[in-house]
């Protein structure tokens, strides 16, 4: 009798589901199957598919599974993982504040914007700036 779970006396390697948080408005978690040669760990930083475009987010929980029609991970960013403590952290904020996970993640994650870079006075600008005053 062969095993269903084998290929020629092999013992399959159970599939890897896992539940992904990004900084988006949405206080949901999206669920993806893992390739196989991808190693992921809740906490890991992550790139999958969302809506229309590809997005960045963090794995918040791994599990068994089979994936079925799930679509999978595109790849593990070279960063950085959330520590737990982080991550239960977000989780106690969207709670206290009642914001979603999503917005709260963006919040903890996103490092400080590059200065602006200072426009040259274009003619259009000068002009305008002479009728005001």
């Amino acid at each position: 009798m062969s095993d269903p779970n084998s290929e020629d006396g092999k013992r399959a390697t159970p599939s890897l589901v896992v539940d992904a948080l990004f900084p988006v408005a949405v206080d949901t978690l999206y669920s993806y199957r893992v390739p196989r040669d991808l190693a992921l760990a809740p906490g890991d930083f992550v790139s999958a598919p969302l809506g229309a475009r590809v997005a960045t987010g963090v794995v918040w929980a791994a599990r068994e599974g089979d994936g079925g029609n799930l679509k999978s991970i595109t790849a593990r960013r070279d960063w950085p993982a959330l520590k737990p403590a982080m991550r239960d952290f977000i989780d106690w904020v969207a709670r206290w504040t009642l914001s979603p996970r999503g917005m709260v993640l963006r919040m903890a994650t996103r490092g400080p914007r590059p200065p602006r870079r200072r426009r040259r006075n274009s003619p259009s600008r000068r002009a305008a700036s002479r009728r005001c005053g």
